[in-house]
Parts: C-alpha cells; structure tokens; sequence
C-alpha cells in the first residue's frame, strides 16, 4: 500500500517521508516522525508500505504520530485480520478495512486534484537595459489562488535574457495543507521562472542605427537650419549649400549607473557655404564663408529586432557662433553678419567631443576631406536649376497658372527651385519683385508671357508646403512689400487683398 499526499510528478518537493513495513518496526517509525514533528519539520510527501503505510495514511489523515498508536491499542493484529488461503494472499483483510473506515477522517484515498496559481498573472518588462524593470499585472484566474499574494526576487537593473523568479505565498504555515483544507486542492508549483524580453537598449554603435532613423534626424536638422534662416536671416545672407558630412557618436562611460546625464549622443556635422553681399553706391561687395555646423540628439535607443528610435524634438545646436566681417579694402569691416556654428571643423570636434572625453567614449564617422572642399555652389543644386531652366518657357511649371499642380512633384523640388516655383506664377503676370535675384531672373522669361488666368489653388498649394516644410512662421518673398506691377494692376490689388486675408 502506498500514500502520496501530492502529484509528485508535477513539482519537486523539499521534504518527504519513505517508511517501510515490517509490522512492529513499521509502526516504530511513530516516534521518529513525532520527534521530527516537535522540531517544525513537516514532509510536504509520504510514501510507505505495509505498516509504514498505515503509519503513514493516519500521518497524513492529521493526526500527530503519537496519537496514531491510541487508535492500535487494544487491538491484536489477530482481531484485524484472518489467516486464509486465498488467491489474494494469506490474510483477509476486511475487519482491517473496517478499522480503517472508522479511524480515518477521509473516507477516499487519492490523488489530489491540482491548480496553477501563476494561470492569469503577467509579468511585464519595462524600461531600457541595462536598467529595466519588472511588475506583476493581471489576476490569478484559479478561485483557489485568489488569497494568493506574488513576490519577484528582483525587479530593477534588468537587462534581456536576466531571470526573475516570481514566488506565489500565502499568509499560512504550510500553503499545501491550507489549499487542501479549504479548496480541497494544491498548487502545482509556488515559484515560476520568467526570462527578461522586450527590452530596449542604448545605442553604443553607429553601425546600430538604422538608415531610416538616421535620414529622419536628417529631415529633422536641415529643418531646423531652414527654419532658423527664415527667421533671422536678412535679403543679404544666401545659402550656398548645406552639405552632411557625417556624425560623432558618444556612449557614456556609466551607463550601468543612475546618474544625471545621457546615456549616449549623436551629432550630425553640417557644412554651410553662407553668402554674405553688402551694396553700397551701385556697388555689390560679397564674401562667401564656410561655417561648421551640429544638431545632437540624445538617448537613442535600440529594439531587438534592430529597429532604432530617437526623440528627434530633443535636440541642441551649437552654442558658439561665428563673425563674419566685410571689407571693401581690407582696412576695416563694413558690414558684420553672425551664425551659430564654428569657423573650423577641429574647434567643433573640441567643442563637442574632445571636452567630453572624461565621460564618453567615442565614435567618429566624419568625413574630413568633404568638410575641406570648397564649392561656390552645391553640384546637385546647380544640376536641378540648370535643368529647370531648360524646361519649356525656363519656368518650373510652365503650364501652373491653368493646371492643378500634384503635391507629390514639388516635394521633389529643391529649395531654389521652389522658392522660384512660388513665385512664378505671379511673375507671369507682370510683377516685380523687390528682390533683385528674382526679379533679374524672371525679367528675361516673362517678355513674352501672357496668361490671363491665375491659379490660386497652385499658389495655396505650394505655400502650404512651405510653411510646414519649414515653420509657420517662414518669410515668403511673396510676403514683402515694396513690389509693383507695370501691368494688370486690378490683378496684383487682387493678390495683395488674398495676401493680408491669410496674414502673409
């Protein structure tokens, strides 16, 4: 006869009990449990046979080891069974199973039913490694585990692939016998083992950033250049170009460690080729000036499937700025113009990178002999001007004052090239722009033009484009005053009055 007191099978036990038979000396194993007993330590599992398992079975039924021997006192072994002959064996055992029937409080001998205590608790990851984090959501879907409380033996500092172990408790000395008691079952298992997933990570490579996040931060800072141009810049500031010339990536050296600071930073280096002009008694005097440039981002962070993301709202532009002077005769400065960024390429690699070396380690992805070219203008810029110039009647869009222009096709244009297109379809008409560099350019492709229609859905259009492109606030040279019409005057109070309507 054998007694188990749980699915052994299905979970692992700290303590149990093996007794043997042998009649007396089964029975003998009474005053080892009892000691054992009156020192805390109780089997969560007992097996036995022949008197080790009515030992056992009494044990397991809740009675104490001592109090099992009341229950044989008074009886022979003769008066609980009969010698026969039988093809079952040699006793017959049915006044034993009476006793048996009278003594025990259960009345079945089973195995017990069990439940899984962690069925409906979640445990979620959080956060960035290498300092993620973990929290148990979700309600333990079995009756029998509601009064059941969970505990994880670590919860911060995590990273993918850590351990956590999560323990199911009960406010009880033994949550087993509690279960049994008041559900009739017990708990599969009590501790369960989760693996860390999920977890983003800081970037510590440039090779981790995927294309698409960085023409994104791309987008982003030659968005912010634009917007910085259209606000403060005057008629007499031109960019030349604008050209990327690559990146420094910084991993903080305490990555491990909660400090104030940033996990990483990654700066774009830019190039801009500035004109600056300055006129004076019908005179033009001009300089073109090569200033180093940055936007930086912070914290970018890496998935698992190698997607990275950025907050490309967080960022810094230099805080230095450079002076340019001009001079007539090299005796004395004319005219000054100022533009965050640095005169050098080194004094912005100092700036950004060698004065943070005590706390960064670094990655250089720079393209110095780009930053040390020379171009009076941008090579791509000049292909798609010539190249406008060269389509029917010079103009952008020949035909914008009657056709609907399609939105995809002016975001291909380049910032010349659209700031040309704005304003063409005025030009057609006879106006003249206060803008030197706009009216020379349409005074010798508008002799010959003669449209009486004006598109304002086309005009609407590509401001629109331009505002969000650049900021709501972009200066439109549509917007300045000061221009005047030599013909179809009833047409250009017509604009001016659309103008101010809209608040241009």
């Amino acid at each position: 006869m054998e007694v188990f007191t749980n699915n052994w099978n299905s979970r692992k036990y700290q303590i149990g009990y093996a007794l043997s038979g042998g009649f007396i000396k089964g029975f003998a194993h009474l005053g080892v449990m009892q000691a054992l007993l009156e020192h805390d330590i109780k089997p969560e599992i007992i097996s036995g046979v022949s008197a080790g398992a009515l030992a056992g079975v009494f044990y397991a039924d809740g009675n104490e080891p001592h109090k099992v021997l009341d229950y044989f006192s008074g009886h022979k072994f003769q008066d609980l069974t009969k010698l026969v002959i039988p093809k079952k064996g040699l006793f017959d055992l049915c006044e034993f199973i009476d006793f048996l029937r009278t003594n025990l409080k259960a009345k079945n001998l089973e195995e017990a039913q069990t439940f899984d205590p962690f069925d409906g608790i979640e445990v979620k990851f959080d956060g960035i490694a290498p300092n993620g984090y973990a929290s148990i959501e979700g309600k333990a879907a079995q009756s029998a585990a509601q009064e059941f409380n969970y505990i994880l033996d670590n919860t911060d500092g995590l990273s993918n692939g850590d351990k956590v172990t999560v323990t199911a408790y009960l406010d009880a000395d033994d949550p087993t016998a509690y279960c049994i008691q008041n559900y009739g079952m017990v708990p599969s298992e009590l501790t369960k083992i989760y693996t860390v997933s999920g977890l983003k990570s800081y970037v510590k490579s440039i090779s981790e950033i995927s294309d698409s996040s960085l023409k994104e931060m791309q987008s982003q800072a030659e968005d912010v250049y634009h917007s910085d141009m259209a606000r403060s810049w005057s008629e007499d500031e031109t960019l030349v170009s604008l050209s990327y010339l690559g990146n420094y990536l910084l991993t903080s050296k305490k990555s491990n460690e909660d400090y104030w600071g940033s996990n990483n930073i990654l700066y774009l280096v830019y190039k801009a080729q500035i004109k600056d002009t300055y006129s004076e008694d019908g005179k033009n005097y001009d300089k073109v000036s090569d200033i180093y440039w940055y936007v930086s981002y912070y914290d970018l962070v890496v998935d698992e499937t190698g997607v990275t993301s950025v907050d490309v709202t967080n960022y810094d532009t230099p805080g230095h700025s450079v002076e340019v002077e001009l001079s007539r005769n090299g005796s004395y400065a004319d005219a000054w113009w100022y533009y965050d960024g640095y005169e050098t390429l080194d004094t912005l690699y100092k700036s950004a990178v060698t004065a943070k070396l005590e706390s960064y380690n670094h990655e250089d992805n720079v393209d110095e002999k780009l930053a040390n070219t020379t171009e009076s203008i941008n090579t791509e810029q000049e292909s798609k001007n010539k190249s406008a110039q060269e389509s029917e009647d010079g103009m952008i869009f020949p035909d914008s004052s009657e056709t609907e222009i399609n939105s995809e096709d002016i975001k291909k244009l380049s910032d010349q090239d659209l700031r040309y297109a704005v304003n063409e379809i005025y030009a057609r008409h006879g106006y003249i722009f206060k803008d030197e560099s706009l009216r020379t350019y349409y005074e010798q492709l508008t002799k010959s033009l003669t449209t009486p229609v004006i598109n304002m859905g086309n005009i609407r259009l590509l401001t629109s484009y331009i505002r969000q492109k650049y900021g709501s606030k972009t200066r439109i040279i549509l917007s300045e005053t000061g221009y005047t019409s030599v013909q179809r005057k009833h047409n250009v109070e017509n604009l001016q009055a659309e103008r101010d309507a809209r608040g241009n």
